[in-house]
């Protein structure tokens, strides 16, 4: 699909007509949100510097989305310009957000052929290499589908962004086996990626654990949403998948494996109820540079491993956390 800057009517109508589902990065909001009320204002503000203060993404105004989860484009709701122009959506972005988003771009897609005359408005927001304050005096960044408050932390490391490296991580079980009914043995590793144009150095991780899943917990602890942890310092590889002693250096989009070796005992039922929360630290020189929280979830049919999933629960891949 084209970039969103380039969306025409029939891409519009294909994401009607395809139900696209929102996420991360992609919005839909009916005509009713460009209203000229102080609220609806401050709705814009804060939505659009979510994005910035995030991933970037994109907000598709004039198309209506469901009311049932996960949301998804339902209907076209046209914008009228003689009412709400493209010059007074980016003139109310301009003045309410601080400091000011560069290369912001406002896509106005004309509805020719299902409301001549009118239009939707497709606003691309790029990443920022700073925080972005909305209207209200807040922070907020995109997390679930949705703009909320950003943490003390979260603002001061977005605002980082533009001198130190940031990373992405993508859980994945390295090594499973069953070794009883419904019990299995599992290691984990993460893909580490340098996503900055800025070279990390001496980068490794470590990823936490309840200790009741390890036959030998370490005594170095950690807490994580009021609960201990144990920890499991993990082995970096090369691309070429050799071992390193440290990523040094983690140059940009070249993707590291770092492997976690010692193995978490999991039985279906007993050790816990819900998906199994999985945290990992990432340090370079400047020390802590991303926490990420995993959920993995289990189909465990006897001494079987039916199908392992790790779901990143963050606001975006950009994002970076702090130990509570």
């Amino acid at each position: 699909m084209k970039p969103p800057e380039q969306w025409e009517e029939k891409d519009i109508l294909a994401l009607v007509e395809n139900k696209a589902e929102e996420s991360i990065d992609l919005e839909f909001k009916s005509a009713g949100a460009l209203a000229r009320t102080d609220g609806h204002k401050r709705e814009i503000s804060k939505d659009v510097s979510a994005f910035a203060n995030s991933a970037g993404g994109t907000i598709v105004y004039g198309v209506a989305e469901s009311a049932t989860k996960p949301h998804y484009a339902e209907s076209l709701t046209p914008i009228d310009p003689k009412e709400i122009s493209k010059e007074w959506l980016e003139q109310v972005i301009n003045s309410t957000i601080r400091p000011r988003i560069d290369s912001l771009r406002i896509n106005p897609v004309e509805l020719r052929e299902q409301s001549p005359g009118k239009y939707c408005y497709v606003v691309c927001i790029p990443e920022s290499y700073t925080a972005h304050q909305a209207s209200d005096k807040k922070y907020y960044r995109r997390y679930n589908y949705e703009s909320v408050p950003m943490e003390d932390y979260e603002v001061r490391q977005t605002m980082s962004r533009s001198s130190r490296p940031a990373y992405k991580l993508a859980l994945h079980p390295i090594q499973q086996h069953g070794v009883g009914p419904g019990m299995i043995s599992c290691r984990f590793g993460v893909t580490l990626e340098n996503v900055s144009e800025i070279v990390g150095h001496d980068v490794s991780a470590v990823l936490f654990a309840p200790p009741q899943l390890m036959q030998a917990p370490s005594d170095a602890a950690a807490v994580f949403d009021g609960a201990k942890y144990a920890r499991v310092p993990g082995t970096p590889f090369s691309p070429s998948h050799e071992q390193l002693p440290a990523i040094d250096p983690a140059s940009p989009l070249t993707p590291y494996t770092i492997e976690f070796r010692q193995s978490l005992l999991i039985r279906s039922g007993v050790h816990w109820s819900g998906p199994l929360v999985i945290f990992v630290e990432v340090f370079d020189q400047f020390g802590l540079s991303l926490t990420s929280k995993f959920h993995v979830t289990q189909n465990l049919e006897t001494d079987l491993v039916e199908e392992w999933q790790a779901a990143k629960r963050a606001p975006n891949l950009w994002s970076i956390g702090t130990r509570p």
